[in-house]
């Protein structure tokens, strides 16, 4: 029972990585896109705020994604 629990808590942390990291490129590609040519105050911090969100979701997904394979091969080490 105890090792299922830790592959599926494993399976979630990479899924989770994964969310995290295309929430971040929808934000950071979509939302804030290529910057304003000659932009107002307003529409600069706009698409900063995008940017920035963006650019700290990818990293923590990618970090996350990536923490969750190793935990895997870990697991999977372990298990042999």
């Amino acid at each position: 029972m105890k090792g299922n629990r830790v592959k599926s808590v494993i399976s979630s942390v990479i899924i989770a990585g994964i969310i995290l990291f295309a929430i971040g490129f929808y934000l950071a590609a979509i939302k804030g896109g290529i910057p304003y040519q000659d932009p107002t105050a307003q529409m600069q911090i706009k698409w900063q705020a995008y940017h920035m969100a963006g650019e700290w979701n990818m990293t923590a997904g990618l970090v996350l994604t990536i923490c969750g394979v190793l935990a895997k091969i870990v697991e999977k080490s372990v298990e042999k």
